[in-house]
């Protein structure tokens, strides 16, 4: 797992797997000792963090269930998730796209009328290592308790639940991580909801990880690539395609916070990405970027590209500009976790766009 800090040369986060599935381990045991069960649902309203990836990990190994809220939601699209979804708990940056969450959270989770008493705690995920506590929150042990929604909860840091792990015994977490099942639902992801309010649709460890696994084959991942994620983590392209799909079979990745084109370039070059998955705007970005040249990009391998058709004006510039010979066009839904139907590297064009 590689998280770059383009402002920053050298401060990147990179994580072996080894050190990644101890990150896991120590966030799965932290949140266990908050007291969360088997099977409650905890939403992450956050955008491409660090942490995102190890704490989809942490709640599936501890058997609960990760939520995840769409960035770009306002305030009563997030009280509508966080009440419907049924949520014990709520994990947040300080902000998520352009929304202040954390003051959002306040307003929202301090508004008896929302009847969203059944949270019991509230997290603070840094954006980055060094971030600053937000103004007016109270972080540590001792911090006041404050009304959530009728009821009392904790407001907390992702630092102090680690630390709460520590008197977890050993066994707690393994005892946790067997029980669970291929049929347990691991993740709730909402529909757009085009035709009405979005529809919380529950997906289990075999949905997701039989995507995945589909997923990968059809572009015929090796553990000697490296995907450039790009998308966000909070949609199944980005926690199920991106994230389960690489590492599934071995592969890397590497996240960016946010789709910025030059860092997109910027990180394939860097680090020799040999996977890029997008949406056709993206990839439209990407080969309008006035520096474009100025990155090599000749790593790339393959990729999916879905939500929308791909021209195929579009899927030529992609491999011929950006030298992605094997891209190919994936259909999915949430519904379907998120894989139906795509292409392979070796379809000719006219097959990969039509």
């Amino acid at each position: 797992l590689v998280v770059p800090d383009f402002a920053r040369e050298g401060h990147e986060l990179r994580l072996d797997f080894a050190a990644l599935d101890a990150r896991v381990d120590e966030l799965a045991a932290g949140l266990m000792a908050l007291g969360i069960a088997a099977g409650e649902h905890v939403a992450l309203w956050a955008g491409n963090v660090a942490d995102w990836v190890p704490l989809e990990f942490a709640l599936a190994r501890m058997g609960a269930v990760l939520v995840t809220v769409n960035t770009a939601l306002q305030r009563d699209e997030v009280a509508y998730i966080l009440r419907q979804s049924q949520a014990i708990a709520v994990l947040h940056t300080t902000g998520t796209g352009s929304n202040e969450a954390s003051s959002l959270l306040d307003d929202i989770l301090g508004d008896a009328a929302l009847d969203l008493g059944r949270i019991r705690h509230r997290v603070w995920l840094p954006a980055s290592p060094d971030e600053p506590v937000p103004h007016g929150l109270l972080i540590s042990e001792s911090s006041s308790h404050l009304p959530l929604g009728g009821v009392h909860g904790r407001l907390t840091s992702l630092d102090d639940v680690v630390a709460a792990g520590r008197s977890l015994g050993a066994g707690a977490l393994a005892a946790r991580e067997a029980a669970c099942s291929a049929s347990d639902v691991v993740n709730i992801q909402y529909t757009s909801g085009t035709t009405g309010f979005p529809k919380g649709v529950m997906l289990t460890h075999g949905n997701i990880l039989s995507s995945a696994l589909d997923l990968g084959d059809q572009i015929r991942l090796t553990d000697d690539d490296k995907t450039c994620l790009m998308v966000p983590l909070f949609h199944c392209f980005g926690c199920v395609v991106a994230v389960l799909g690489s590492y599934s079979y071995g592969v890397g990745i590497a996240v960016l916070p946010g789709f910025d084109a030059e860092h997109v370039l910027r990180l394939v070059d860097q680090e020799r990405c040999t996977i890029i998955h997008g949406v056709p705007t993206m990839f439209s970005a990407l080969l309008a970027h006035p520096e474009r040249t100025r990155f090599d990009t000749r790593s790339l391998r393959t990729g999916l590209m879905a939500g929308a058709p791909c021209p195929e004006p579009l899927m030529r510039a992609v491999i011929d500009e950006l030298h992605c010979d094997g891209m190919c066009i994936a259909y999915g839904l949430t519904e379907a976790a998120p894989g139906v139907a795509g292409t392979n590297p070796e379809d000719d064009l006219a097959v990969r766009c039509g």
